[in-house]
């Protein structure tokens, strides 16, 4: 896999974000790509693990740091609004059809918030996107946060929109210890706990409706949602619940015994990777498509 990135200048976030590709490596056919959404707080370059499975795939993979997260402008945790995100994973879609070959199929990514955005992407574009992996996806923005900060948060958002607040999150939460017993690795300085409050209050005001509106994602298109049994951030009763909802015929939901929110980060990552390989493996036989991982040139 190589990686690359770029800074651009945002039409739709007024801001300049920085774009990071995952390229499959030279002798490795694209087949198809795959648009990258990462968690809130963390960027694109915590999701190399993932990538890295896509791209042994043919998938050349992109996404930007979301604006106020990595390497992008703005201030940490600031985001005007969902929609914007939304918008902004459309402009990675045309991004990815400027590289593949014409009419690749395209995917989908998301770890966390990313998953909300991009669940709201596809419920608006139920044709675009073929096949999506959502990862420990945010569906309750309220979960472990104080009533208190729900009820006045509109308020505070309307007269100070950038104030940031902590969203609590911390390593522990996320991955387990290498040794047991022990701490877990910390987040790297690049990520951040932070959200404002106009971003807060825009994640709990689209989540019901985007959980309401899950019904619009139709066939053909290769669901997966994996999650850690033990994710105190985002339950896994709620990404279940939501899953069986979900009317597609080709849809999977992985459960991983003792994980937390993260499980790409976790010492025993390799498990996920397994259960993604077998996946994206179906996809590429469901879309009639040649697997590379069985034709990598040398």
């Amino acid at each position: 896999m190589q990686i690359s990135g770029e800074y651009y200048d945002s039409p739709t976030a007024g801001l300049k974000l920085y774009r990071r590709f995952f390229t499959p490596d030279p002798g490795t056919e694209i087949v198809g790509g795959a648009v990258f959404c990462h968690g809130w707080g963390d960027h694109l370059g915590c999701h190399e693990y993932g990538a890295q499975v896509f791209c042994e795939h043919g998938l050349l993979c992109t996404g930007v740091d979301w604006p106020g997260n990595g390497e992008s402008e703005g201030v940490r945790g600031d985001l005007e609004s969902v929609a914007v995100a939304t918008r902004l994973i459309g402009d990675s879609v045309e991004c990815l059809r400027g590289r593949l070959p014409e009419g690749a199929p395209i995917g989908l990514y998301a770890h966390s918030t990313g998953g909300l955005f991009s669940l709201n992407y596809m419920e608006q574009h139920p044709d675009e996107i073929r096949f999506a992996w959502l990862s420990s996806p945010l569906l309750r923005p309220e979960e472990n946060q104080l009533w208190i900060k729900r009820a006045i948060a509109p308020l505070v958002a309307g007269l100070f929109p950038k104030l940031q607040f902590d969203t609590k999150v911390r390593a522990r939460h996320c991955r387990r210890p290498e040794v047991p017993g022990q701490k877990p690795r910390e987040f790297s300085s690049n990520v951040h706990h932070l959200v404002s409050a106009r971003a807060g209050v825009s994640f709990m005001e689209h989540a019901p409706l985007i959980r309401r509106d899950v019904s619009r994602l139709r066939d053909p298109l290769d669901f997966m949602i994996s999650q850690g049994s033990a994710d105190p951030v985002c339950p896994p009763k709620y990404s279940r619940a939501l899953f069986d909802r979900i009317e597609l015929s080709r849809k999977r939901y992985v459960l991983l015994e003792g994980f937390l929110h993260e499980p790409l980060t976790d010492p025993e990552h390799a498990a996920l990777e397994a259960e993604v390989r077998k996946w994206l493996d179906d996809v590429l036989e469901s879309l009639s498509i040649p697997n590379p991982t069985a034709t990598v040139k040398p």
